[in-house]
């Protein structure tokens, strides 16, 4: 649903200098009924105060849905004739140019108040070297944290200078040239103590506000010694004081220096005169000198014809000041901020048609798209998602069955709210288990992790109203998220129930007290180690698994694999991947910027040899596994090329390798304790404790456990870890049945499968129809996969030499061959 204006509030930004008068300034607006102070009037932000201050701080919008502001504060904190809110802006430069006005104090004052500021704070008599100390602990970080949020080309600068005196210059002519550029209004410090009504007159007007009697009495709202951000008495009324007083801490040399060339003509000579409490006049900033014509046709008629694209090249072609220390905007500058603003707003009228339309046209993909660019692109995420809520309300008025899925992919269901919990509850009656999976992705959507379990509560409170699909979504999504104990409540409630499939699932767990227990086996156990699939860099995973704790247990190992070890191809684009391949790091270097220069598919048409090279010494024979596992393990190797793989994806020829592994243990005819299924490439880093192998071999024959690298989850849906699995002998054969379970689940239509085989995901499913109850294996770290060894200098020599027997021919040959004479030379 779109935000209206009337249903906005304006922002309106406080540009200044600390310990410039802005806590006198919030005060009195704090008191104007049509006003909300959003922070840093009091002492101590709440709560509430900090996070609607990080939302404004990333908002892109002048203005905020009134709904959105409710949601963030307490209940009662906005006054129902707000319209605006004031937001100091300090340490950060808002997304959209600010609207709002500037107060402005001389900078002798306002230095003086900083370089004494701590020791005062602290109790301590001022002194200049421990000024000079607070100063470099306290002030400069602090100056130098607005100074990249508001004019980060000062850093190196400030960086550089040491006197302090100098650096707060520095700061304060860039800083005060910039709020002047961007605030109409203009507010100076010594008129407002000097004589408050017309300056807050003028205030009111400049930020389209009639004007409120109350503002020259704000004190009167605060307890006597209630302090206020900057250690400010709020219940002191505003007193007439001068405009500056000598501090013998304090040169004043460089400051007549500084106002007297500068852009306020009010300060002109105002240090050359005995400080006094009269009122210093307000005075219209000076106009800028004329510039010469800029020509604006090309921007204007790309902007007209919606060429945004040509319409910013034309922008950025305007002209603008170059120089850091002009104190007046030029006309070129002018120009550049208003046709900057127009493009601005052109694009953002784009934004919000782009979403109204994706939004119109499919809004179930939309929330997926937008849940799965959380995860793999957060920051995205959180840019899209500012764009949307400011564009829609998410509340239980508001929300349909289209828009639900969206609310859910934003986060925006209130777990506490039972509103929302029935908008979640109708959602999962009628999305796909797919869909569904994705919209409350754990742990990348933290909070609908909450809401399930809240929504799971409901349910067994009243567990009336789900249809056969809603429980079918339910059961999917608490076997992921939820505690053991809110699962096993779940289980028993749809036993009770004649819900269909999810019936059917529920009676296939074992539920505590329904098995027999198990006793613990010996400290000796008998074990079937199965290794299977593509063998890869198994040398060096074999060396790591002694972390696993086998060591005293009888290990009979058993591989199914292909002959092929899969060493990965050499993409340019994945560094790392060069890197594993190549052992001389100077040629792995020069294939990478030879690649990215020229392309993947460049170099393997150029060097057909080398690539066929580097296939073919990739392969592995079951004499040298038999010969590394020992005489006793039972070997397979078959050839992926075989006409019967024909057609066979990576995923199928792995969970085929884990059924075939599964299948030679079982063949065996020798009784396990323990069945292990581990990829022959995967590493194991480490363990916090050694497993309790026996313990362990009695949970899973007892509870139906398995113990893997990857317990179950939400992602794409449903998954799991595939690449170690341990368990008895019946739950491993259940899990080994993967790959033909999804032929029958497929056939039969079974709800919630996957429609073709992927691994992570089928796996998942195969277990939860089965009853089974995947689980991290405690107590060990695993690693990536080991990659096959590399490739070495003078085999890639020879394999560059058939390709190009008469030496380098072109640049791309060039590239390559540098890395052997940067090697030679």
């Amino acid at each position: 649903m779109s935000t209206s204006a009337g249903d906005s509030l304006r922002i309106v930004h406080l540009a200044s200098l600390a310990r410039s008068g802005e806590t006198l300034v919030l005060r009195a607006l704090a008191a104007h009924p049509q006003v909300h102070v959003v922070h840093d009037l009091r002492a101590v932000n709440t709560a509430a105060d900090q996070a609607l201050y990080r939302l404004l701080r990333v908002w892109p919008l002048p203005t905020l849905p009134r709904r959105q502001v409710q949601a963030v504060l307490a209940p009662g904190l906005l006054h129902p004739g707000c319209r605006v809110l004031v937001l100091k802006q300090g340490v950060f430069a808002p997304r959209h140019r600010p609207a709002g006005f500037a107060l402005l104090r001389n900078p002798y004052a306002v230095f003086c108040s900083l370089w004494s500021y701590d020791a005062k704070r602290l109790g301590q008599t001022p002194t200049a070297a421990l000024n000079a100390q607070h100063w470099a602990t306290w002030r400069l970080p602090r100056l130098l944290v607005w100074a990249d949020a508001c004019l980060p080309g000062l850093l190196s600068a400030l960086r550089a200078e040491r006197d302090p005196l100098q650096q707060f210059l520095l700061f304060w002519r860039n800083r005060l040239q910039q709020v002047l550029a961007q605030q109409a209004t203009h507010l100076q410090y010594e008129a407002l103590v000097a004589d408050p009504e017309p300056t807050l007159r003028a205030l009111c007007a400049g930020i389209g506000l009639p004007f409120e009697a109350a503002m020259l009495h704000a004190e009167q709202a605060y307890a006597p010694g209630e302090i206020g951000h900057g250690g400010i008495h709020l219940a002191a009324p505003i007193h007439a004081m001068p405009a500056w007083t000598p501090d013998p801490l304090v040169p004043l040399a460089p400051f007549i220096d500084a106002v007297d060339g500068g852009p306020v003509p009010a300060w002109h000579g105002l240090y050359r005169q005995p400080p006094a409490c009269s009122p210093v006049a307000l005075q219209p900033t000076p106009q800028p000198p004329p510039q010469p014509a800029v020509d604006l046709r090309p921007f204007d008629q790309a902007l007209a014809a919606g060429r945004t694209t040509d319409a910013r090249l034309a922008w950025q072609a305007l002209p603008v000041p170059a120089s850091a220390d002009r104190h007046a905007d030029t006309e070129a500058r002018l120009l550049h901020m208003r046709r900057g603003l127009r493009l601005l707003q052109t694009e953002l009228d784009a934004l919000r048609q782009t979403s109204a339309t994706l939004l119109a046209a499919d809004p179930l993909a939309l929330a997926l798209e937008v849940s799965l660019l959380r995860k793999l692109d957060s920051a995205g995420y959180d840019e899209v998602r500012v764009l949307l809520l400011a564009q829609h309300c998410f509340d239980a008025g508001s929300l349909d069955a289209g828009s639900t899925p969206l609310a859910l992919a934003l986060e925006q269901l209130d777990s506490d709210n039972t509103a929302h919990r029935a908008l979640a509850r109708q959602a999962l009656q009628t999305l796909p288990p797919l869909a569904a999976g994705k919209l409350f992705r754990h742990p990348a959507l933290p909070r609908n992790g909450v809401l399930l379990c809240r929504l799971l509560d409901d349910t067994l409170a009243d567990p009336t109203g789900w249809t056969p699909a809603g429980w079918l979504n339910l059961l999917m999504l608490a076997f992921a998220i939820v505690p053991r104990e809110r699962f096993d409540a779940l289980l028993r409630q749809l036993r009770s129930r004649e819900t269909g499939t999810a019936s059917q699932i529920a009676g296939r767990f074992v539920l505590p007290g329904e098995r027999a227990t198990v006793p613990v086996a010996g400290p000796r156990l008998r074990i079937a180690l199965c290794l299977s699939g593509q063998m890869r860099g198994w040398r060096e995973a074999a060396r790591s698994w002694q972390h696993l704790g086998l060591q005293g247990h009888a290990v009979d190992v058993y591989v199914h694999t292909w002959r092929d070890l899969g060493r990965r191809l050499p993409d340019p684009e994945i560094m790392p991947s060069v890197r594993r391949v190549f052992a001389d790091a100077a040629f792995a270097e020069a294939y990478i910027r030879a690649g990215q220069r020229h392309g993947l598919a460049a170099l393997q048409a150029a060097y057909p040899r080398l690539f066929a090279g580097l296939a073919s010494q990739a392969v592995v024979s079951a004499e040298e596994l038999v010969q590394a596992f020992g005489p006793g393990t039972t070997v397979v190797v078959d050839d992926e090329h075989h006409p019967r793989f024909a057609g066979w994806d990576n995923q199928a020829r792995m969970h085929h390798k884990i059924w075939a592994a599964q299948q030679l243990a079982s063949a065996s005819g020798q009784a396990y304790d323990l069945v292990i299924r581990l990829r022959p490439d995967k590493l194991v880093r480490g363990q916090q404790q050694r497993p309790d192998w026996p313990a362990l071999a009695a949970r899973s024959a007892q509870e139906q456990a398995l113990f893997c690298e990857e317990p179950v989850g939400l992602r794409e849906g449903l998954v799991m870890g595939d690449q170690f699995a341990a368990g008895a002998p019946g739950p491993m054969a259940a899990y080994a049945e993967a790959w033909h379970l999804q032929t029958q689940a497929v056939a039969a239509a079974w709800p919630g499968f996957p429609p073709r085989f992927t691994g992570h995901s089928s796996l998942a499913w195969s277990c939860l129809w089965q009853g089974l109850r995947p689980q991290a294996l405690p107590g060990v770290q695993f690693g990536p996969m080991a990659e096959a060894s590399c490739i070495t200098r003078g085999e890639v020599q020879a394999l560059l030499a058939l390709d190009r027997p008469d030496g380098p021919q072109d640049a791309m040959d060039r590239l390559l061959w540098s890395a052997f004479e940067t090697a030679t030379a």
